[in-house]
C-alpha cells in the first residue's frame, strides 16, 4: 500500500492588527511574564497567561486562551517534547473530547462523538482532509521539532466551512524565528524501528524560513488475530515554510508539505472480491485534488473590539481510476465560494465573539452557520463560558460518486449534514498552583449519511438518515504544579452518542488520561509517566458474507508509557522511553490488535 500527499499553500492577508498583537506580547515581556513563543513551561507559571491560539481567529492573530469563548486545548512545544511524541494521534489522547482509533493505513480521530470526517484537520494552515475519502490519516501526521498542536472543540464551521462540524486540529509546525538554526534527532528502537529528525530555521528584520524533514521505518508487529505477520511502513516528510512583511499590515505566508507513505498490509480471508489490491493488480482506485484560496482582513475598532472578514474560493475534484470500464471515468467537480464575518470583544471581566459565515455552492443548497460565545470572570479565580454554533459537512466523493464493483455504489442524490450545538462551562482556579475546567456540551446532527444495503442485491450505498443523532457529554481537564520540579495534566471525557436510541461506533462512553512529569533543577533532566484508558467501544464486523456488519463491544484497555531525558552538554540531550509498558493486548478496531510493548532509545542535538 503506498499513499503520497502533496499539501501546498500560499496566502496573503492584510492585517491590520497584525502589529498590536506583537506589542501585547511585547509588554507581557517587559512585565516578566511569558512570551508567546515560550509559552510552554506550565499554566501556573503563566498564571492566567495559560496557552496563544492562533487557530481560534481566521486572521492568525494570537488569542490569549484565558479570552475565548469556546473550549480549546493547547499542546505546546514542551509538552511534545515531555512526551517523546513522534506520532500526533498518540498525543490527542490526551485532549478531553478526542477519540482515537487506528490501525495500519488508517487512523481516525473524533470529537465530541463526532463522524471522522466531521473534524477539520489544518496543517500549517492547511486544509489536509482527502477530497475523495473527506477525512484525514492522522497517523501520517508526525511531530517536528518545536511543532504544536490546538485542538478547538465545538462547531467551527461559521470560520471554517465545511467538515469543522466536531471541531478543529491544527498542527503548526515551528517557525524559523521561533526556533532558529538547527536541530536533529535520531532514535532506534524494537521492532528495527528508526526515526530520524532534522529542521533548520533562520530569520531576518521582516523575513522567516524553515526546512524540515522526518522519516520513519519500521517493521512493524503483527496487527491482525493470531496473526504472524509483521506489518511495516516506511515514511517521509518534507516540509518548507517561510512568511514575508511586505507591510506593516501586509503579511506572506507560504507552506509546502509532501507526504509520502508506504506500508504493508493484510489480505482479507473473508472477502477477497472487496481487496483494493487483487492477484491481478488494482480492483479500485480513484483520485483526488483541491485549490483554494483566500483573503482574510482584520480591523481593531478600539482597545477591545475587532473584527475579521474573510473569503475562500475552493474547487474539489475527483475522478474514478478503477480499471475495467465498469465505473465513470470522467473528472468531477465541486465549487464553493465562502463569506466569513467575526467579531470579538475582549474586556476585563466579560467576553463576546460573533460568527457568520455564508457558502454558495454549485452542487449543494446555499448555506449560513453561526458561532456565538461569551465568557465571564465571576471572580478572581472563576470564569463561566458558553458558546453556541452550527456547523455543515458536504457528502465527500467517494460518498456522491465512488464505485467498488458489486460491493459499492455511490449516491449522487445525498445532502449535506447539519448540526446545532452549545455547550457551557466553568475554568476555576485551585490556589496558586492548579487549574479545573469543566464543560458540559450538547449537540444534534442531522442528515447524518451512513451506509445502506437494499435489496433485492443489498450492495453498499449511502444515504441520509431521516432520525436525529445526538451527542452530548462532560469534559474535564486538571493542571497542576507541585513543588518546583512536579507537574501534572489530567483529562476525561464522558460522551452519550447515539443515533435513534442506537450507541454510535468507536466512540467510547469514557476516556482518561493522567501525565505525571518530574524536571530536574535547571532543565538537567527530566521523566515523564503517561497513563491512557479507553473505554468499552461498540464497534461493527464485516463478518457477515452478506457484508451486512455486525455489531460487537471491544474491551476495554489501560495504557502505560514512560520516558527520560537526560542533558549531556548544551546543545546535546539523550532520551529513552518505553511505549505500553505492561504489554497490554487491546483492539482499537475489530480484529485489528494494536502494538504490543515496544522500547526506543535516541540523541537530538540543537545548535
Amino acid at each position: 500500500m503506498r499513499n503520497s500527499v502533496f499539501f501546498c499553500s500560499v496566502a496573503g492577508a492584510a492585517l491590520m492588527v497584525h502589529g498590536v498583537g506583537h506589542a501585547q506580547q511585547a509588554d507581557r515581556e517587559s512585565d516578566g511574564e511569558t512570551a508567546a513563543s515560550d509559552s510552554v513551561i506550565t499554566l501556573i507559571e503563566r498564571k492566567r497567561e495559560d496557552g496563544i491560539l492562533v487557530n481560534a481567529s481566521r486572521t492568525r492573530v494570537a488569542i490569549y486562551s484565558e479570552n475565548y469563548t469556546g473550549s480549546a486545548t493547547i499542546i505546546e512545544a514542551r509538552m511534545l517534547e515531555q512526551r517523546q511524541a513522534r506520532d500526533i494521534a498518540d498525543v490527542l489522547r490526551d485532549v478531553p473530547g478526542v477519540a482515537v482509533a487506528g490501525v495500519a493505513g488508517q487512523t481516525q480521530i473524533r470529537l465530541r462523538g463526532s463522524e471522522a470526517n466531521h473534524v477539520l484537520v489544518l496543517v500549517d494552515g492547511i486544509e489536509v482532509s482527502d477530497p475523495f475519502a473527506g477525512e484525514f490519516d492522522i497517523g501520517t501526521l508526525q511531530a517536528e521539532v518545536g511543532a504544536r498542536v490546538e485542538v478547538l472543540r465545538g462547531a467551527q464551521s461559521a470560520l471554517y466551512g465545511s467538515d469543522a462540524i466536531g471541531g478543529v486540529v491544527a498542527y503548526e509546525s515551528a517557525s524559523g524565528r521561533s526556533v532558529p538554526g538547527f536541530a536533529a534527532r535520531v532514535e532506534g528502537g524494537t521492532q528495527r524501528t528508526v526515526n530520524g529528525a532534522l529542521r533548520y530555521g533562520a530569520a531576518g528584520n521582516s523575513w522567516d524560513a524553515a526546512l524540515s524533514a522526518v522519516v520513519v521505518s519500521t517493521d512493524g508487529q503483527a496487527n491482525s488475530r493470531g496473526g504472524t505477520r509483521d506489518i511495516g511502513r516506511d515514511s517521509y516528510t518534507l516540509l518548507g515554510k517561510g512568511s514575508v512583511d511586505v507591510t506593516g499590515a501586509f503579511q506572506l505566508r507560504a507552506a509546502a508539505r509532501f507526504i509520502r507513505t508506504e506500508g504493508q498490509f493484510n489480505d482479507q480471508d473473508f472477502d477477497s472480491t472487496s481487496d483494493t489490491f487483487g492477484p491481478f493488480g488494482r480492483s479500485n482506485s480513484s483520485e483526488g485534488d483541491r485549490i483554494k484560496a483566500s483573503y482574510v482582513s482584520a480591523f481593531r475598532m478600539a482597545d477591545e473590539h475587532n473584527l475579521t472578514v474573510a473569503a475562500d474560493y475552493e474547487v474539489e475534484g475527483f475522478r474514478n481510476t478503477t480499471p475495467g470500464g465498469f465505473a465513470f471515468n470522467g473528472q468531477r467537480e465541486i465549487e464553493q465560494l465562502g463569506f466569513v464575518g467575526d467579531y470579538r470583544y475582549s474586556g476585563e471581566a466579560f467576553d463576546l465573539s460573533a460568527a457568520i459565515r455564508h457558502d454558495i455552492n454549485d452542487r449543494f443548497r446555499d448555506a449560513t452557520t453561526f458561532r456565538l460565545g461569551a465568557g465571564y470572570r465571576l471572580t478572581d479565580t472563576t470564569r463561566l463560558r458558553a458558546a453556541a454554533g452550527s456547523g455543515v459537512k458536504n457528502p465527500g466523493f467517494f460518498e456522491l460518486f465512488g464505485f467498488v464493483d458489486g460491493r459499492f455504489i455511490g449516491n449522487d442524490a445525498l445532502r449535506p449534514e447539519k448540526s446545532t450545538g452549545w455547550e457551557a462551562g466553568v475554568d476555576q482556579d485551585l490556589g496558586t498552583s492548579a487549574r479545573l475546567s469543566v464543560t458540559y456540551f450538547d449537540s444534534e446532527l442531522e442528515g447524518e449519511i451512513f451506509t445502506t444495503f437494499p435489496p433485492p442485491n443489498f450492495i453498499a450505498t449511502p444515504a441520509n438518515r431521516t432520525t436525529v443523532s445526538e451527542q452530548r457529554g462532560v469534559e474535564v481537564a486538571l493542571s497542576a504544579r507541585f513543588a518546583e520540579q512536579w507537574s501534572l495534566d489530567v483529562a476525561y471525557s464522558y460522551l452519550d452518542a447515539e443515533e435513534d436510541g442506537v450507541e454510535e461506533v468507536r466512540r467510547p462512553k469514557h476516556i482518561a488520561s493522567a501525565a505525571l512529569i518530574w524536571t530536574a533543577p535547571d532543565d538537567a533532566a527530566s521523566a515523564t509517566l503517561v497513563v491512557r484508558h479507553n473505554g468499552a467501544t461498540p464497534d461493527v464486523a464485516f463478518t457477515d458474507p452478506s457484508f451486512v456488519p455486525v455489531r460487537v463491544t471491544l474491551d476495554d484497555y489501560t495504557l502505560v508509557n514512560f520516558n527520560a531525558r537526560v542533558t549531556i552538554s548544551e546543545a546535546i540531550s539523550g532520551f529513552a522511553r518505553v511505549e505500553n509498558l505492561l504489554g497490554e493486548g487491546y483492539e482499537q478496531v475489530f480484529s485489528f490488535v494494536s502494538p504490543g510493548r515496544s522500547t526506543t532509545i535516541g540523541i537530538e542535538a540543537r545548535f
